[in-house]
């Protein structure tokens, strides 16, 4: 193993007999050039003790604890170089670690605590392996450790006994080994530094940039050819300062930048107008990076280049001309998604100065939409494919808050065939998809206003055709007379008021509508519109309690419009208050207005639904499973009237199931009297002509379906006087309950009833087996009458669709026709 050794670190050892000293040569370094064929040979001509010192002398550091072998060590040397002696390891490498270093180590293998061979590897972790030569002396019979110090980065061994001669011999050998390595490695530095700047200059001559070098404190000691043939002088214009070849404009901008980076170690990197050497200035892109020894602050160089960008600040300055004033957001990206060029419209998304956005990144101008924006932009990069009108939405810094749309495209910037970033386009589209929205609401408003309107002037229709044209044939015996009058009156006149409400709407999108104005005393108006809602709210045992201030108040109004207001404050609020509950009408006065308060313990009003009270076609619940009918015009006519007036009209509600409460503010005036007034003329009503068709449907068993009691019971009675056995149900689920009871041949169904409507119930009975029902004969009878009212009655598994109002000649012959059970009887 030891021989090993020794061949792998080029070891040749070899004793003399009759020497006093054994000599082990090792070359030094081991990567040394020894000028010599054969090694040993060298070391036995030179004769052990005969060889005199020759050489320059330098400085010897002795390791060691043995004193007299010190002393004997030093006086050898002493005259030829420079001793220090050294008890231990740890002094040695205090002042390795400072810098200080000798030209010659020699360490005593018989250190205590540390081996020799621990001193070598903790002194080359220091410095390098060949800063200077290690010599080991050591104790004859110990060369089985030569190749433990070979490998921790020993030279040479020296073995006692030796003579003085021989150890002077022995460094001064050493050292000239070393010198002549350093001259070898000086002049082949030499060499490949030379042909390093060679090949440096070409290469620097031939890039399109100025490149050049300074020291550290700034001064020119190297520029490439460019810089002569751009600028037409040399070193010496260099060396007049930057200040004598920039513009003049330009020259405190970067003399200021200039002089922070030398003081501060930072990279250059500036724009400046760089003067040709016809006189013409041309922007230049201005870098440099400083240079540093490893481990140093010290800057030692700066290596600099000037690349002329005058043409593409020209182009982007026309392309920012072209586009600053656009409202359309445009901006360049580099390849790292940076935005290089914004303009306006593009910074006013952000919501922040343009100058702030440069160099920033995508999420500068949207945080929200980085994740949607990236891709789309990468993909341009890496494909070279751009997209176009892609939409997409989020908020923007400028309004976090509020959820915005854009069209964004994206196209490749191409310099040749290399895309070095891309052109990024944004439409702020936000408006128009609010108009979209807006539009799609008032279509979605329209129809539901026109399907609610069908339905509610068709339902009290329903009911005055039914019972006039039962009464015409004498279908209604003398004791139901009076009820069907009741009913036929009752339901005119709600008609009347739907049509009244549509006027009034109309005229109010025309501008139309007029008041004519005169001192009314509110209170009579309260009072005549509580005694025409009293009855109503004491069918649903609500009680009404009063709180109205005296006479005294007087305002300026339309009484009849007056009463008007008041009076759809109070049908509302005894329509949507459950039995049992309460409503507080109150009129006082608060400072210079009138106050008309309603206020109900009701189902309340959406908090979401709260700002479109108001609103014409709006209605909280517009399904066909609404409990409340009406058109949702009018609380927008009593706002208008309200208006009108000069006043105020207000709603409060603390949510669904916490009652309502609307307030009416009427500017006061001082004049007082007492209001008169003639009652409202009837309306007129004609009978229509007698019908001649009938149909005898005896034994028939029908079930009618239909939540509004007068149509119910209308139904009912034109089925029994043609002999039929009729069922009536308030709503679906008592009508499911029925079908499986008792099974009947018919069911007739309204469609738009609380709770579950007609097509859940259609589709309930035919989810039955058909011994419970399923397969029943039925047809919807609804206010529904469109087309897409017809086809979803169908669809839900109606077998006809019959709109009201119905003619009952016509209804009852298909009911027969249907029951196969029709009779036409002529002149009966």
């Amino acid at each position: 193993m030891e021989e090993r050794a020794r061949r792998r670190s080029g070891v040749d050892a070899r004793g003399e007999e009759g020497s006093d000293s054994a000599t082990i040569h090792i070359p030094i370094p081991r990567s040394f050039p020894v000028p010599y064929s054969d090694q040993s040979t060298m070391w036995r001509g030179m004769g052990g003790r005969t060889v005199n010192h020759q050489g320059t002398p330098g400085v010897v550091w002795l390791v060691g604890r043995r004193r007299r072998h010190l002393r004997q060590a030093r006086r050898a040397l002493a005259a030829h170089h420079d001793i220090a002696i050294f008890a231990g390891s740890r002094d040695v490498l205090s002042q390795l670690e400072r810098g200080i270093r000798p030209t010659l180590m020699a360490i005593d293998d018989r250190l205590p605590c540390r081996s020799a061979a621990a001193i070598i590897a903790s002194v080359r972790e220091v410095w390098d392996d060949d800063a200077f030569p290690l010599l080991v002396i050591s104790e004859a019979g110990r060369e089985q450790h030569l190749a433990g110090w070979l490998a921790a980065g020993a030279n040479d061994c020296l073995t006692r006994p030796f003579g003085a001669v021989e150890l002077v011999s022995r460094v001064s050998l050493l050292m000239r080994h070393q010198r002549l390595y350093e001259q070898l490695v000086r002049e082949r530095i030499e060499r490949d530094v030379q042909d390093t700047l060679r090949r440096f200059r070409t290469i620097a001559d031939a890039l399109p940039h100025i490149l050049w070098m300074s020291r550290g404190d700034g001064s020119i000691e190297y520029y490439s050819g460019r810089w002569s043939s751009y600028t037409g002088g040399g070193v010496s214009l260099l060396r007049l300062g930057w200040a004598h070849v920039l513009h003049p404009e330009d020259v405190p901008r970067f003399m200021s930048r200039w002089d922070e980076c030398q003081r501060t170690g930072e990279d250059l990197d500036i724009e400046a107008r760089l003067r040709r050497h016809d006189g013409a200035y041309r922007w230049h892109l201005h870098r440099a990076r400083a240079i540093r020894r490893p481990g140093a602050r010290a800057i030692t160089r700066w290596i600099g280049t000037c690349t002329d960008i005058d043409d593409l600040k020209r182009a982007q300055a026309e392309a920012a001309a072209l586009v600053g004033g656009a409202p359309l957001g445009i901006g360049l990206l580099d390849r790292d998604l940076r935005w290089r060029q914004v303009n306006e419209a593009l910074a006013a998304m952000s919501g922040l100065p343009r100058e702030a956005l440069l160099e920033r990144g995508v999420d500068a101008v949207a945080p929200e939409l980085q994740a949607s924006l990236e891709p789309l932009y990468r993909g341009v990069l890496s494909s070279g494919e751009p997209f176009v009108n892609h939409e997409i939405a989020g908020g923007a810094r400028a309004a976090p808050d509020a959820e915005r749309h854009y069209l964004v495209n994206g196209c490749p910037v191409r310099i040749g065939n290399e895309i070095i970033g891309l052109a990024a386009l944004v439409l702020d589209i936000t408006e128009r998809k609010r108009a979209e929205r807006r539009a799609e609401e008032a279509s979605r408003l329209k129809d539901e206003f026109l399907a609610t309107m069908s339905h509610e002037l068709r339902t009290p229709l329903n009911a005055i055709l039914g019972w006039a044209t039962m009464m015409s044939r004498g279908l209604v015996s003398e004791g139901r007379r009076a009820h069907a009058i009741a009913v036929i009156e009752r339901n005119a006149r709600a008609q009347a008021q739907l049509i009244e409400d549509l006027l009034d709407i109309s005229r109010i999108t025309s501008g139309e509508l007029r008041i004519e104005t005169s001192p009314v005393e509110p209170r009579s108006i309260v009072e005549s519109a509580l005694d025409v809602v009293q009855p109503a709210a004491e069918a649903k045992k609500i009680r009404i309690e009063r709180a109205l201030a005296g006479h005294a108040l007087t305002v300026m109004a339309d009484a009849d419009r007056l009463r008007q207001v008041v009076l759809n404050l109070l049908t509302n609020a005894v329509k949507f208050t459950r039995e049992e509950g309460e409503i507080r009408t109150s009129l006082r006065r608060a400072g210079g207005v009138v106050e008309i308060s309603v206020e109900d313990t009701g189902q309340g009003i959406p908090h979401d639904f709260l700002p479109y009270v108001f609103e014409r076609f709006r209605q909280a619940d517009a399904s066909t499973t609404r409990e409340h009918g009406g058109l949702g015009l009018g609380l927008a006519i009593a706002r208008h009237l309200v208006e009108l007036h000069g006043g105020t009209i207000e709603a409060r509600s603390e949510g669904e199931g916490r009652g309502a409460t609307f307030v009416v503010r009427l500017p006061l005036v001082a004049s007082h009297f007492d209001e008169q007034g003639g009652p409202p003329a009837e309306p007129s009503w004609q009978p229509p002509p007698p019908t001649v068709v009938r149909a005898d449907l005896a034994g028939l068993r029908v079930l009618v379906v239909e939540d509004d009691m007068d149509a119910r019971e209308m139904l009912g009675s034109a089925l029994a006087q043609c002999r039929a056995h009729v069922e009536l149900a308030v709503g679906a689920a008592q009508g499911l309950e029925l079908v499986r009871r008792l099974r009947p041949d018919l069911l007739l169904a309204d469609i738009a009833m609380p709770g579950e409507d007609g097509y859940a119930l259609i589709r309930n009975v035919r989810a039955l087996p058909p011994e419970d029902g399923g397969k029943i004969a039925a047809i919807a009878v609804t206010a529904s009458a469109s087309e897409e009212d017809r086809a979803r009655a169908l669809g839900a598994g109606f077998d006809l669709h019959v709109p009201k109002p119905v003619d009952l000649s016509e209804f009852l012959t298909l009911v027969g026709r249907l029951a196969g059970r029709a009779q036409s009887l002529e002149g009966r």
